[in-house]
């Protein structure tokens, strides 16, 4: 027999609870799904009766009901089967406990920031601590369009302006953010809020890659940034943080890419670019619903000082196309959101005339 004592620990009581919390959870649905059957069956010759004066109203506010969008939390690692129990990361669970006032049966959904969404059902809460109980098999949401890569020479903005751009970014639909570095980069050794480069900057940059792709990867304040971001988007991929590269280390991947756009004062203007790039591969071999479907193309803002003549020389024999945003001077935070908003927008227009 198990002694109070033992009972009464606090870690072994929440064990308790959740694993209650699940089974009591199971058995609920198996006899809720029982009743539906019985009723089903006794109802069935009644189908064609008069339906009541209220009976009109209920399927709309039934259906009102389930469009309304869940609150929406980050989990590193969803269940996998329903009926599983997993519990929320601490600032999730504070925001679920405390600012929403979650209680137990609310219904949530998870997302990894990977593509994968699972709908749960709050199973335990207490004042610091929640756990869900996944009420669905988890479910794979594919990257649609073109993998937009915002690489903008950002790495010496100050006064929050990074913290913007990172939310503004995801919020948009850029698929990643690339610090960029340029000759005319206000900076000796490149140190900055995303990582530093240094004499040994490749080496470095490799380093950074391989960390931001361990599944033990904590991350920053500028990814958390982002996952706040994707949940507020309601996006189930993550802004991807690619680490600092120099803009000459880049030069062949542009090259690569089916579509790359260089913001350029007195440049021809975006949308005319994008159209007369969008056209010709469209009527190369492209359906308009795939134009650049899943692939990386590349959106570049210089530092304030612009890019050297022999950067301009090096981008244009990458094939990277230089557009105009307008005639005013742009901040380079601005210039990379509206070289995106264009972008973005473009291929929703595109799309629906060439249909």
């Amino acid at each position: 027999m198990l002694s109070n004592t033992w009972i009464n620990a606090p870690a072994v009581r929440q064990r308790f609870l959740v694993l209650a919390g699940s089974s009591t959870w199971l058995l609920q649905q198996q006899q809720q799904h029982s009743k539906q059957t019985v009723r089903c069956r006794h109802s069935a010759p009644h189908q064609a009766a008069a339906a009541s004066p209220g009976a009109a109203t209920a399927e709309p506010q039934q259906q009102q009901t389930a469009e309304k969008q869940l609150p929406r939390f980050y989990a590193p690692q969803l269940p996998t089967s329903i009926g599983a129990a997993v519990q929320l990361e601490p600032e999730e669970a504070r925001h679920a406990v405390k600012v929403l006032r979650l209680k137990q049966g609310d219904a949530v959904e998870l997302c990894d920031g990977k593509g994968s969404l699972v709908q749960c059902e709050v199973a335990y809460t207490d004042r610091s601590s929640a756990t869900v109980i996944a009420t669905s098999a988890p479910a794979a949401v594919p990257w649609q369009g073109p993998q937009w890569v915002v690489a903008a020479a950002c790495l010496t903005l100050k006064g929050g302006r990074t913290d913007w751009l990172i939310e503004k970014a995801t919020e948009l639909g850029a698929y990643a953010l690339l610090p960029l570095v340029t000759e005319r980069s206000r900076t000796g050794t490149t140190k900055s809020k995303f990582k530093s480069l240094s004499s040994k900057g490749s080496k470095q940059a490799a380093a950074a890659a391989a960390v931001a792709d361990g599944d033990d990867f904590q991350p920053s304040r500028l990814q958390r940034l982002a996952l706040a971001a994707t949940k507020q988007s309601l996006r189930a991929h993550g802004l991807q943080l690619l680490p600092v590269t120099q803009l000459s280390e880049l030069l062949p991947q542009l090259q690569q890419a089916p579509v790359s756009l260089v913001a350029t004062a007195g440049g021809p203007p975006v949308l005319q670019a994008l159209q007369q790039a969008g056209l010709q591969q469209h009527m190369a071999d492209s359906p308009a619903r795939n134009l650049w479907q899943g692939q990386r193309c590349y959106l570049l803002v210089g530092p304030e000082g612009d890019f050297t003549p022999a950067e301009v020389q090096g981008l244009a024999d990458a094939r990277v196309l230089p557009v105009g945003l307008g005639s005013n001077r742009l901040r380079t935070e601005t210039a990379a959101m509206a070289l995106l908003s264009a972008a973005v927008l473009f291929l929703d227009a595109f799309q629906s005339e060439q249909q």
